[in-house]
């Protein structure tokens, strides 16, 4: 298996279609998927830690209010 990846572009050049090959270097490429796949995992935990965090906040704000609606309830529904 070749070290490469071969893209063909079709350019015209003076009204004339020119066939020009463009060869990249394969770890080159490798790098710059392993560096996009990178910033979308870190993307992906960031985003799941701001969500669990709010949901640490809601389930604070829906245990307070359960609290308070118990201390209305014993004191007679002040």
């Amino acid at each position: 298996m070749a070290n490469e990846v071969e893209f063909k572009l079709k350019i015209r050049t003076d009204g004339k279609d020119t066939f020009h090959d463009l060869t990249v270097d394969a770890e080159s490429f490798d790098s710059a998927v392993k560096g996009v796949t990178e910033t979308a995992r870190k993307a992906s935990d960031e985003i799941q830690n701001m969500a669990m965090k709010n949901l640490n906040w809601d389930m604070f704000i829906n245990a307070t209010d359960q609290l308070n609606s118990s201390i209305q309830s014993l004191a007679g529904g002040v």
